[in-house]
């Protein structure tokens, strides 16, 4: 808990300073903070507060006032009872009175008259209302008078030491007001009187410094008789001749304090070359790099750290190129710098002037000049030094490429910290010892920005609960509310706007509508449409975000870390209208919808495109775009149905072989419900269609069937063959999935017979293959194999894989040569399987081809070979959440590993066998059993062996499989 003494007393609820209500309680805390942290006897409070009055009624009613104030306070155990009187307990930093105190020891002690200036400087701080202010202001009790008069004499001394190095530093206009206040209240303390002499002189106010020393004179002789100080006499000297034989030069020591940085020694050496000599070295350095990455840090880090490689001095201005107000002109920088060198630059008249008084002032000195945030080149310029001994350390969110073309300077882009060191940042920041992975997500989120990350890490250190929704947060307009601590200076949305007011009007309106799109990325032609502006206009604005780091490019997307893209949504909330909003929503939409039916053409049909160079960058985009396109979705409009329904009809397949299950499951409920809003049946049979092989997929086999079953009445009512053999052919895979293959036989059958209604040759030869597998599958080999072959060779000869079918068609020809006993070429086969599956991105098919590698390398007898396979299938298909290939995966590992480890392989196989149970699948749950039935019998354990053997050939059975191996 804090309080304040130095002016009102009062104390912090946690959101405001409060002064106690009423006189009475008000000198009561006074009296307890004047011997905070120690028991103030009884007679002592009650003789402050009702002076004379008698003891038993004073005590009565101290009572009634100390419950009054400890309900008041933030923390009531911080005011403790003890026998004969009460203690306030202040923690150490707690009382402002305190830490002064501290800082004015420091002051006054210090050898180091850097460290005195600095403590200083900071104990001032503290005791930030003007010089008529008191210590225990309105408490007229005798202890806390005293305490006031020591204190405030306190504060005298400190100003001393303040204002004299800022006279020293050439800070003097910076100082007049507060010596002229001083200089009045103490008219006899000749140190003050010359300090006020010394800023009159440097301001070129020089009659006035004259009559400083008048006045003074005047006043020491009537008063004490004495005439001045000889060293009051040297400053009127200095005054009259302008030059004293014992003044030194001014050395400026502008440098603000600095803090620790981490994560930049690499970056820190890299500056080395700035200490060199000789015509080689650079002159300039300039660190560029996002908002909050922590460029002023380490500039005055390094600048600290080789101070004294510049002993004539160090000059620093912050140039307020990305702050609240308008950033500083070079004219009063140059003011600045020339008055800290010992100029004068009242009489000169312009920049030009300025510019080469302040050259001169610095040649021939080794010294450093540091320009912090500078907006951009014309404002840095006239504040180069023109000779080689000083340098310069510019830090800007531009990169400022002037300065290296024209003045060789040193360019430093000063990327997030690692991921590592940001996330140690972050916890040491939160005081956060437990291990959680919320920490690393916390730091992506922050972009790996020190000043974000330690934003983040203040919020979590003090609510611990924080911590989950710093990293969960949306992409919204409450984002930033999490990253904000009351003070503008350190809140990530004042931070970034300092960036967004820099940018052109269109870069900003590009900004804004990047927001639009709930997304940290955004297609570049989905950026032109959501603005409304031609693409030209668009490249030149994402390019002065890219600047500004408030964007970036990576190759289609235009990119933002997620605080950067959290401010842009919530600048797009205060975009135009809600009815504008929305239109900017349904352009990009079918923006995106155009691209996707571009990519899917490229990738399926091997169509020409300008946007996409071949099937892999089309792959490479739609995988990509999917988060995206989420995002989207999620805001769609209403008016955007037809754009939803193109891209749900276009996307199925991509989906399902990239395992995104959960996009997929998103987007097409979305379109049918766009479909449903539109009455499009067609549509809706297309979603269905997706989402019943989504369920299939991830074992929601009652979803899957109700899907399917829509799909087919909606393909039907449509009256359009393609949706009904799409819908069939999906069917049959449902049916497969569950062990009716005869009914898969049929449905996919059905299939083959609507692509020929509907004149579509790569869908039926889609279906025949389908009809072919699964007579596989059915033992009947023979019939299966012409088929098969053919639609191979079919695959890779001339004509286009239309629909991707190229891996699908290889595994059904490598488990058919496995089932046939031909192990070699199942296994070169299946290879190849992969290898198209790679080239398509169809990942969620590697379970079942490297499955069939693995049991045919059984075949070959190669187990530990057939294990690594299976192995390797295992791990995928649960990746993937493919129940149906898990459990076949599983049953070939037990059997690999029976040989070596039996009850390792019996585990493995009561996993296949529930899993199978669980989801329905009777076919796979046979073979399980079969398998488990085998290893039982090798174990001993002939009766239970029998019953699964009994079950299987019953589960067989049903799945009309009786008899097939």
């Amino acid at each position: 808990m804090r309080f304040r003494v130095l002016g009102p007393v009062a104390h912090h609820t946690g959101e405001s300073w409060v002064q106690p209500g009423g006189e009475l309680r008000r000198r009561l805390l006074a009296v307890l903070l004047a011997r905070a942290g120690q028991q103030v006897p009884g007679d002592v409070l009650w003789h402050a507060l009702w002076p004379g009055a008698a003891q038993d009624r004073a005590k009565q009613r101290l009572h009634v006032h100390i419950h009054r104030l400890r309900n008041e306070l933030s923390d009531p155990r911080a005011l403790i009872a003890h026998d004969g009187g009460y203690e306030l307990r202040v923690l150490p930093g707690g009382l402002d009175a305190q830490r002064f105190e501290d800082l004015a020891r420091t002051a006054l002690s210090s050898a180091d008259e850097t460290v005195r200036a600095e403590a200083a400087h900071a104990a001032l701080q503290e005791w930030p209302t003007d010089w008529s202010a008191r210590a225990y202001e309105g408490v007229d009790v005798p202890i806390c008078r005293d305490e006031a008069e020591r204190l405030e004499t306190l504060r005298f001394e400190v100003a001393e030491v303040d204002l004299a190095a800022a006279v020293r530093h050439g800070r003097h206009l910076d100082s007049l007001a507060d010596l002229t206040v001083l200089a009045r209240l103490h008219p006899l303390r000749e140190t003050v009187q010359a300090l006020l002499m010394r800023a009159l002189h440097q301001a070129g106010r020089r009659n006035e410094a004259l009559e400083v020393y008048r006045s003074t004179r005047r006043l020491l002789v009537r008063e004490l008789g004495l005439e001045p100080s000889a060293d009051l006499a040297a400053v009127q000297d200095l005054v009259l001749t302008g030059t004293p034989a014992d003044q030194p030069p001014l050395v400026p020591a502008q440098l603000p304090g600095a803090t620790e940085v981490v994560g930049r020694g690499e970056a820190m050496d890299s500056l080395a070359p700035l200490l060199g000599e000789g015509d080689g070295a650079p002159r300039v350095a300039v660190i560029c790099g996002p908002p909050g990455v922590g460029k002023s840090a380490m500039s005055l880090r390094w600048a600290h750290e080789n101070r004294d490689d510049f002993p004539d001095g160090q000059l620093f201005v912050d140039l307020h190129g990305y702050s609240a107000g308008a950033p500083i002109a070079p004219e009063r920088a140059l003011n600045g710098f020339i008055r800290a060198l010992g100029g004068d630059p009242a009489s000169l008249h312009d920049l030009d002037e300025r510019a080469a008084t302040y050259r001169s002032l610095l040649a021939g000195r080794r010294a450093l000049v540091v320009l912090d945030n500078a907006r951009d080149v014309e404002q840095v310029r006239p504040l180069l030094p023109g000779t080689p001994g000083t340098r310069v350390l510019v830090t800007s969110r531009e990169r400022l490429s002037g300065l290296c073309v024209r003045e060789d300077a040193l360019h430093l882009a000063l990327p997030g910290l690692d991921e590592e060191t940001a996330v140690s940042l972050l916890r040491g920041s939160a005081a956060g010892a437990h291990d959680d992975p919320a920490w690393t997500d916390l730091a992506r989120r922050c972009g790996y920005m020190p000043l974000m990350l330690k934003l983040a890490g203040e919020r979590v250190r003090e609510d611990p609960g924080a911590l989950a929704a710093l990293s969960d947060s949306h992409l919204d307009g409450t984002t930033l509310d999490l990253w904000d601590l009351g003070d503008r200076r350190s809140s990530a949305r004042e931070v970034l706007s300092w960036s967004l007011r820099a940018v052109p009007p269109d870069a900003v309106t590009v900004f804004t509508a990047i927001g639009l799109a709930r997304s940290n990325a955004v297609d570049v032609e989905g950026v032109a449409a959501l603005a409304g502006l031609d693409h030209r206009r668009t490249a030149v604005a994402i390019a002065a975000l890219r600047r500004a780091h408030l964007a970036e490019t990576e190759g289609r997307w235009v990119r933002q870390h997620d605080l950067v893209a959290a401010y842009a949504c919530e600048c797009a909330d205060d975009l135009g209208s809600e009815q504008q909003r929305e239109a900017s929503r349904v352009r990009l939409l079918a923006c995106y919808a155009g691209l996707v039916r571009e990519a899917i053409g490229v990738l399926e049909e091997g169509a020409a495109s300008e946007r996409f160079a071949d099937g892999g960058a089309a792959r490479e985009w739609l995988l990509a775009a999917l988060g995206p396109l989420m995002a989207a979705i999620d805001h769609a409009p209403d008016e955007a149905a037809g754009s939803l329904i193109l891209i749900s009809r276009a996307i199925p397949l991509l989906i399902l072989r990239s395992g995104n299950h959960e996009i997929g499951r998103a987007l097409h409920t979305a379109a049918l419900e766009a479909a449903a809003r539109t009455d499009d049946p067609g549509g809706a049979a297309s979603a269905h269609a997706s989402l019943g092989s989504i369920a299939t997929r991830t074992g929601d086999h009652e979803g899957a069937r109700q899907h399917l079953i829509a799909a087919m009445r909606c393909a039907d009512a449509a009256d359009n063959p393609i949706k009904m053999a799409v819908a069939c052919n999906q069917y049959g895979i449902f049916l497969e999935k569950t062990g009716r293959l005869q009914d898969a036989l049929d449905a996919y059958r059905s299939s083959a017979h609507w692509c020929e209604q509907g004149n579509d040759e790569a869908r039926q030869a889609l279906a025949l293959g389908n009809v072919s597998f699964t007579l596989a599958r059915l033992g009947r080999l023979d019939e299966a194999e012409p088929h098969l072959v053919a639609q191979v060779e079919d695959l890779t000869g001339e004509r286009t894989d239309h629909l991707g079918r190229l891996p699908e068609a290889l595994g059904s020809l490598a488990w058919l040569q496995m089932l046939q006993g031909r192990p070699e070429e199942a296994i070169a086969t299946a290879r190849r399987a992969l290898e198209a599956a790679a080239e398509l991105g169809a990942i969620t098919q590697e379970a079942e081809f490297e499955w069939v590698i693995g049991m045919s390398m059984l075949q070959l007898q190669e187990p530990e070979s057939a294990q690594l396979w299976l192995a390797s299938s295992v791990e995928k298909a649960r990746r993937f959440h493919d129940d149906d290939q898990l459990t076949r995966s599983l049953v070939g590992l037990a059997t690999v590993t029976a040989a070596t480890d039996q009850s390792e392989a019996l585990r493995l196989l009561d996993d296949a066998v529930a899993r199978s149970r669980r989801v329905g699948m009777a076919e796979n749950e046979a073979r399980a059993l079969a398998a488990r039935s085998q290893l039982l019998r090798d174990r001993g354990d002939v009766a239970e062996s029998a019953s699964d053997e009994a079950r299987s050939q019953q589960l067989l059975a049903q799945c009309g499989l009786a008899g097939v191996p």
